[in-house]
């Protein structure tokens, strides 16, 4: 078993692979990702706002990551974004809820 969690970034299928501590796997689509992000920032656009407010489409293309300590990865985007810290158990969340649409 791995001592620690860790993430691939398989640019041809456009999935962040995360490989848990306890052996398991999941590989979540980039745009899942990007729409997901934990962000204060992405959160207002999520949110009802202001429907007056233009906004940029986000780019859903991951050009890399760094991790944040033990604890999470920040996935940083092909338009410079990368404030949206993923912890691990918000990694296993969207996994579970992509598995439930399935």
């Amino acid at each position: 078993m791995p001592k620690t969690n860790s993430v691939v970034n398989d640019t041809e299928r456009r999935m962040l692979i995360v490989k848990f501590k306890d052996g398991s796997t999941v590989e979540l689509p980039w745009h899942l990702l990007r729409d997901a992000c934990p962000c204060a920032e992405c959160k207002a656009l999520h949110g009802a706002g202001d429907p007056l407010k233009l906004t940029a489409m986000p780019n859903k293309t991951l050009a890399g990551f760094e991790y944040a300590g033990n604890y999470a990865v920040t996935l940083i985007w092909g338009d410079g974004h990368r404030f949206g810290i993923y912890t691990w158990p918000y990694l296993r969340e969207l996994a579970r809820r992509l598995t439930a649409q399935s």
